[in-house]
């Protein structure tokens, strides 16, 4: 449990920092990989790439949300540019059955559609050698080179048209991005550099060092709340909870994921807290559960753990029994999450006994 806010802080910043670590290998700019799979799906096969023609090849999986989400934005851009651009969805890191998703999906799906083979040549040639490490991205290829790499939901459709028009500038957009990745590599340095202090005791310090970039970038406070949180605690536990309630009163008070943290950081430290407030923590996650509406199995799932360590063993199964009940619906969730969930109510329910 000591761990707990490092461990939910790198999750975090992984996911927030998903161009940073390494030097990316495939440029803008660059000659578009060469395009294997191990099936297509649907659609024509886009085997080749021609260098008169443009593509935007998307990468997603069944089990992804954000993924699903885009793929009527995906089916809309494809008749919207039909003639002009060929698009081609290619599910990587997959845990589903692609081919039964697909099918369910039928017209909404609106586009070819390909699975990696079994080595991951497409994630490795990619994604990884582009330093993506989330999904969906979407690479748009325009005269057999890379042009564009993004979020299909950002700037897909205004790039689309700016290359069609022949007006979108590749130099000037491969600076903006090249600056971008700078940017996003100082965080992750600064984020190391936190963490090597924290681990030498020096909360203060720690702290102070991620202020000054939160000063310096009021957008990365959010990114930083567990960690601040966890250097706060060490610090002075008085000063945490007004953090906490001046974010839960100002504007975290309509994210539920955020409220969420808090709760959780409070409960993932209750065993190096000198006063763990269970109260506050459980108001959070009813607020969190609140505006989800109740909808959101994630949710659910990380307001049971605040409930249980604030002894409310009927609330935490009441609330992994709604996560089940709408995962168990999901039919690209994998069966090991409904049973890791089912297995979780048992041992909330033997507690209570």
């Amino acid at each position: 449990m000591k761990r707990l806010l490092v461990l939910v802080a790198a999750i975090i910043f992984i996911t927030a920092l998903g161009t940073a670590g390494f030097a990316a290998k495939l440029n803008i700019g660059d000659k578009a990989p060469t395009i294997k799979v191990a099936k297509w799906i649907k659609g024509p096969a886009v085997d080749k790439l021609d260098t008169g023609k443009i593509y935007v090849i998307e990468f997603w999986a069944t089990w992804c949300g954000p993924c699903k989400a885009t793929i009527p934005h995906l089916t809309e851009l494809s008749k919207k540019y039909k003639n002009k651009v060929t698009f081609a969805g290619i599910s990587v890191w997959e845990r589903g059955d692609v081919a039964a998703f697909v099918k369910n999906m039928g017209d909404k799906m609106g586009y070819s559609v390909a699975t990696d083979d079994s080595a991951g040549f497409m994630a490795k040639n990619w994604m990884e050698a582009a330093n993506q490490t989330g999904i969906p991205t979407a690479f748009i290829v325009d005269k057999g080179k890379i042009a564009w790499i993004g979020h299909p939901m950002r700037d897909l459709d205004k790039t689309l048209g700016l290359i069609i028009e022949g007006k979108f500038d590749v130099a000037s957009y491969a600076k903006q991005r090249a600056e971008e990745i700078a940017a996003e590599e100082k965080k992750g340095e600064l984020i190391s550099d936190v963490e090597v202090l924290s681990e030498q005791g020096k909360h203060k310090e720690a702290l102070a060092k991620l202020d000054d970039y939160i000063k310096e970038d009021p957008s990365f406070e959010e990114y930083a709340v567990p960690l601040k949180l966890q250097l706060m605690f060490a610090c002075d536990e008085k000063a945490g909870y007004d953090y906490i309630q001046k974010l839960a009163d100002g504007t975290m008070k309509d994210k539920p994921d955020m409220l969420l943290t808090m709760a959780l950081s409070i409960t993932g430290s209750k065993e190096t807290l000198k006063t763990p407030d269970f109260k506050l923590a459980s108001s959070l996650a009813g607020r969190a559960l609140s505006i989800s509406k109740e909808e959101d199995p994630s949710v659910l799932h990380g307001c049971s753990y605040v409930f249980e360590s604030a002894d409310d063993l009927a609330k935490a199964v009441d609330c992994e029994t709604k996560a089940i009940a709408l995962v168990e619906k999901d039919k690209n969730i994998s069966p090991d999450v409904v049973n890791m969930l089912k297995k979780r109510i048992e041992d909330l329910k033997a507690k209570q006994k």
